[in-house]
């Protein structure tokens, strides 16, 4: 079984929180038994109640949008992100937005685990 985590910046329900509930749902009835999901928010929200209750394991990495791009703050929580990838025995990390990933990208790349990058089209695709 791999377990996949499942990251976000949103504690709340928005549009690419909502996808990753979707995701997370399929994978937790038992509609594949190859994958585990594992959320990774800032902090406790309407996502990660539904997560709990759904015994989707849940971990809050505690930083703030405001404060994702400081450097500081990224290597501060960077021992943080490697012990929940090592204890939790995270396979592929699935980052729902640049800043999510950001968040993780040197944990991941130190425990060579790959890291899946999602982003929404831009208008400019649309036509």
């Amino acid at each position: 079984m791999r377990k996949v985590a499942y990251i976000s910046h949103g504690s709340e329900f928005g549009g690419g929180e909502r996808s990753l509930q979707l995701l997370m749902n399929g994978l937790s009835k038992g509609q594949t038994e190859d994958f585990q999901p594992v959320l990774i928010v800032p902090f406790e929200g309407a996502l990660s109640e539904w997560a709990i209750k759904s015994s989707i394991s849940t971990h809050f990495h505690g930083i703030s949008e405001s404060t994702s791009q400081s450097k500081r703050i990224i290597i501060k929580k960077l021992f943080w992100w490697l012990r929940v990838f090592h204890s939790e025995r995270i396979s592929i990390i699935h980052a729902n937005d640049p800043s999510a990933a950001r968040l993780c990208a040197h944990a991941a790349k130190i425990l060579n685990i790959p890291c899946l990058l999602y982003t929404s089209p831009s208008p400019r695709d649309a036509t």
